[in-house]
Order: C-alpha cells, then structure tokens, then sequence
C-alpha cells in the first residue's frame, strides 16, 4: 500500500477495520513532523552504523510513528494502533520500511517531491497551527486518548 498525501481525514479502503485500525492516507503536517524528526532519524542510523545500540520510536501525527529497533538499519514509518486493554500503540501493516539507502534518497528528493506537491512546502505540524486546539484534545497530539 502506498501512502498519499492529504488534508482530510479517510477510511480505510483496503479493509473492513476500524478508522482508529487502519488509515491509508499521510496528512501534510505529518510529513513536516517527519522532515523535522529527520536529523534526529539520521543521528540513530549513525550510531548503529558505528556499532552502537539505537533505536527510536518518534511520533510523527495521529498514530503514525518513524521507528528505528534494534534489529537492523531500518526506517518504518507505521501507523500504530492500540489494542483493547493494553497500554501502549503497536505497530500495524499499514505503513512503509525504507532501508538506510532508500532513507537517504527520500531526504535527497524531499525538494523534489515538494514541488510536485506544493502543499508540502507550507506544511506545520499541528501544534505550530494558530487552529491547533488545546493539546489534550488534539487527535493529532494524542490519537488514543479517545479510546
């Protein structure tokens, strides 16, 4: 599944899931989250290129998150959920892994990939927003607070 980018909010298309299941869709402000988190993103591949014990779980807008285990040099971009009784979002099927080469070509084409889609180049998260509403009932901020 390949991920869009959108000002509004959509169902899933792909399965019969819930919204708070599956999202198909990559908000602006979410791409700016990532593009923000992405020196952050580069400091912790660095490390395990050194050898070095990283990992990173960043949340990027609503239940997306840019993660980076221990396991290998990988970027997920996933969009997480959060299963009935548990505490903590885990990661789902809906969402991208890039290994550290196909990282760096998306940070090489991110002035690219704007101009082919100039809402991109005016994206804040939504915290920067003047709209953005109070912080505990932000979707957005909090995705699961709600549940």
């Amino acid at each position: 599944m390949s991920l869009i980018f959108t000002t509004q909010e959509m169902p899933c298309k792909h399965t019969n899931r819930s919204y708070f299941m599956c999202l198909s869709v990559f908000f602006v402000n979410r791409w700016s989250s990532l593009l923000q988190a992405s020196n952050h993103i580069d400091d912790v591949l660095n490390r395990k290129e050194a050898g070095q014990p990283a990992n990173l779980k960043r949340h990027i807008g609503g239940g997306w998150y840019a993660w980076i285990t221990n396991a290998g040099r990988l970027v997920d971009i996933r969009l997480f959920s959060m299963a009935r009784g548990s505490r903590r979002p885990v990661p789902g099927p809906v969402g991208i892994t890039l290994r550290h080469g196909e990282w760096l070509m998306l940070k090489n084409h991110v002035r690219t990939i704007i101009q082919h889609h100039p809402l991109l180049a005016s994206a804040i998260p939504c915290w920067m927003d003047p709209a953005h509403l109070s912080d505990i009932f932000c979707t957005e901020c909090h995705p699961y607070s709600l549940l």
